[in-house]
């Protein structure tokens, strides 16, 4: 059986809701795109916002875990899923906030 430490184990679930709020970004970034493209509807922008927070609280779970570890590398995730996301925001043709105005 696998033994895993506390701190592994911590880390592994904010490592979890990390991809889970990276995951969510792309697929909002790919519905809101096939939107844009094809006609729709646009997917809630409040959808969008509330991955930032559960984001943020993947990485402290991962820090508090890496903590216990004494293995600040493990941090490397939930920054690359930050950068993720803002790549994923440059891809959206207009700001989230605003309403996309287009021209027939």
């Amino acid at each position: 059986m696998l033994k895993l430490s506390r701190g592994a184990l911590i880390t592994t679930i904010g490592w979890m809701v990390s991809a889970t709020a990276m995951v969510g970004a792309f697929a909002f970034a790919m519905v809101w795109q096939s939107a844009f493209n094809f006609g729709g509807v646009y997917p809630p922008e409040l959808v969008y916002f509330l991955l930032w927070p559960l984001l943020a609280f993947g990485a402290i779970i991962t820090y508090s875990g890496a903590r216990t570890i004494h293995r600040p590398i493990l941090l490397l995730f939930p920054l690359a899923s930050v950068a993720i996301m803002l790549i994923t925001l440059q891809y959206m043709p207009c700001f989230p906030i605003e309403r996309c105005l287009v021209v027939p």
